[in-house]
């Protein structure tokens, strides 16, 4: 999933900056905010601290 890799590439994105190297990345994919926040959401990282921890488990 794209949203795992830009997370463990850089865990202290926002959610906007996510959603925009999303949508910048494919012309015919449109990622909304509340998407990327609700998919965060089920994989337990929408805090930015969890992010970090998730990408220094899996480095």
């Amino acid at each position: 999933m794209a949203i795992c890799r830009i997370v463990r590439r850089d865990p202290f994105a926002s959610i906007g900056e996510i959603r925009r190297n999303i949508n910048s990345r494919n012309a015919d994919t449109k990622v909304s905010w509340w998407r990327v926040v609700d998919i965060l959401r089920k994989k337990h990282l929408l805090r930015r601290s969890s992010r970090f921890r998730y990408a220094w488990d899996r480095s």
